[in-house]
């Protein structure tokens, strides 16, 4: 919630809710992910209200399936075979009592029909496959680690509005380098990008510095806030994981080879926030905002 800047929680109130009686999934698959957005905004005009919605790219659920072809114990309802291949894939899930799943039901097959949805393929998924798929989104950074050690897994955070046109660029920029990518994006606006090296060389590595300097200056021009979170060390001695616009602390300024003395203009108030609650420094000491 704070688009990649320091907040702190001062107070916070928890409410509890009594589980949800009935609980249904919902895949619509679709060409583009262009196609999968729009969808997206027929849902949010609609009376419709999800309790989640998230995009999935083919290669992410193409781990998602492998992962369930590996798993200990045969589910009880396979997704595999059930889903199309090659498609975007937008997960939506409906919590409520019957009447309310089923009038959701009603309403994404109506949307699913409409002139505005663009290849659009509808499937309701059972209580044990939702349970399933809803997990294996849970856990998309593990399995994407488990897959490809040396991923390099960007997380991105924007207004929703300004996904679409972004990750047409981040795709543009991983195609360029040959680099095939997983991707989950929430409707909230997070976004999350993963390179995906075929193989650990130096050549490769290299190619992997020089996308991520180009994803970070692309999410800088579009005002958007990008971290790095998962990545090699090796590729930490060549991309600030925070950004070129973050200076690196004493203590981890040799991870860092931009050079670059460039602040963020609202640095000095996050280091003055962190210091009013930390005046001793205990919190993370030597992270990016270590004096």
């Amino acid at each position: 919630g704070s688009f990649g800047t320091l907040a702190v929680i001062t107070r916070l109130n928890f409410r509890t809710f009594p589980a949800a009686p009935s609980i249904r999934g919902f895949v619509i698959s679709f060409h583009a992910h262009e196609d999968a957005f729009a969808f997206n905004n027929l849902v949010e005009c609609s009376p419709l209200r999800p309790a989640s919605i998230d995009l999935v790219n083919p290669q992410l659920m193409q781990l998602f399936l492998e992962a369930e072809k590996n798993a200990p114990e045969s589910p009880a309802a396979p997704l595999q075979g059930k889903l199309p291949a090659d498609s975007w894939h937008l997960c939506v899930s409906v919590e409520g009592t019957p009447e309310v799943c089923e009038r959701a039901s009603r309403e994404l097959h109506r949307l699913a029909a409409s002139p505005g949805a663009k290849h659009a393929q509808l499937i309701i998924l059972n209580e044990s496959e939702g349970a399933d798929l809803w997990h294996y989104v849970g856990q998309s950074i593990p399995l994407v680690l488990e897959a490809c050690p040396s991923a390099v897994i960007f997380k991105i955070s924007t207004l929703p509005a300004r996904l679409a046109p972004l990750l047409r660029e981040l795709r543009a920029h991983s195609g360029q380098a040959s680099f095939p990518h997983a991707i989950l994006a929430r409707a909230c606006g997070v976004l999350y990008f993963a390179l995906l090296p075929r193989a650990d060389t130096t050549s490769s590595l290299y190619r992997l510095a020089e996308v991520a300097s180009a994803v970070f200056s692309l999410c800088s021009a579009k005002n958007a806030s990008a971290t790095l979170p998962w990545c090699p060390t090796q590729l930490k001695c060549h991309v600030n994981i925070w950004g070129p616009d973050f200076v690196a602390p004493v203590s981890s300024r040799q991870l860092s080879s931009s050079g670059s003395t460039v602040t963020r203009s609202d640095m000095v108030l996050m280091r003055s926030l962190k210091s009013a609650f930390d005046p001793r420094n205990i919190f993370a000491p030597g992270r990016f905002l270590s004096p």
